[in-house]
C-alpha cells in the first residue's frame, strides 16, 4: 500500500508543479512552495514507512486547503490527485490499525 501511497504523492507534485509553472502570483507561488515542503516531508515519512506521521502531516495540509484553495490554471487537477493521495494515506492508515477484537 505504501507505493501505492507513493505513486499517488508523486502525481500530486507533478500537479503542484504545473500549477507553479502556470502561477505568476508572489503570494499563490509562496502557497505552492509551502505545499511541495509538505510534501517532501510526507514523502520522508512514507519513505521511513511511518503512516502515522504522514496522516498528521496531511490533517494539516486538509485544513490549509480548505482555508486557503487554489484557484487558475492547474487549480482542479492538482485538487483530484490531492483528494486521491489523501484518501489512500487514510485508507492504508486504517488498513495499519490492530483489530480491536469485537468480532465485527
Amino acid at each position: 500500500m505504501a507505493t501505492d501511497v507513493g505513486v499517488l504523492l508523486d502525481q500530486y507534485i507533478t500537479a503542484l508543479r504545473a500549477c507553479l509553472a502556470a502561477t505568476r502570483g508572489v503570494d499563490d507561488r509562496n502557497h505552492i512552495f509551502e505545499r511541495l515542503s509538505a510534501a517532501d516531508a510526507m514523502r520522508t515519512e512514507i519513505l521511513k514507512a511511518n503512516l502515522g506521521r504522514t496522516a498528521g502531516i496531511l490533517n494539516g495540509e486538509e485544513r490549509t486547503m480548505g482555508w486557503s484553495p487554489f484557484y487558475g490554471e492547474g487549480a482542479e487537477v492538482m485538487s483530484q490527485a490531492f483528494q486521491r493521495f489523501a484518501n489512500a494515506v487514510k485508507s492504508a492508515r486504517l488498513t495499519d490499525r490492530p483489530d480491536a477484537g469485537f468480532g465485527h
